[in-house]
């Protein structure tokens, strides 16, 4: 799909793409995948930001919800995360998307670092 909409992108000034945090590091298919859209986009020769975000506070409490319906759920409770509000990702996409190309933004994400027992900790007294 990435190199349909670069074939499309005649005339694009600004190109932004949201992308993960680690994703030249972890070896999951869908992160190869996300890295090498960014590989076609750098390529393109037209102008563009990436910006990788840490995980979403979202997604970790789908899974934790799905998780708690299990018999037994064997959780790393000692992982970390640094989550981030998706909504939080999509005002600096919408932010970078208004200055020029930088090529690749700085990650983004919350700057605390939290094991998966505190956030399981926090969802449950936010519940």
């Amino acid at each position: 799909m990435t190199e349909h909409l670069l074939a499309a992108a005649t005339g694009v000034e600004h190109i932004v793409h949201p992308s993960i945090v680690g994703i030249d590091r972890i070896p999951f298919r869908y992160y190869r995948n996300k890295l090498a859209c960014e590989r076609l986009i750098e390529a393109s020769g037209l102008p563009y930001t990436i910006v990788r975000a840490t995980q979403f506070h979202e997604l970790i409490a789908f899974g934790l919800h799905t998780a708690g319906r299990w018999p037994i759920a064997p959780l790393p409770l000692d992982f970390q995360f640094q989550p981030v509000a998706s909504a939080e990702v999509a005002n600096r996409v919408a932010e970078l998307s208004e200055h020029a190309p930088t090529g690749r933004a700085p990650d983004f994400g919350c700057p605390e670092v939290l094991t998966l027992e505190q956030l399981i900790d926090r969802l449950a007294h936010n519940a």
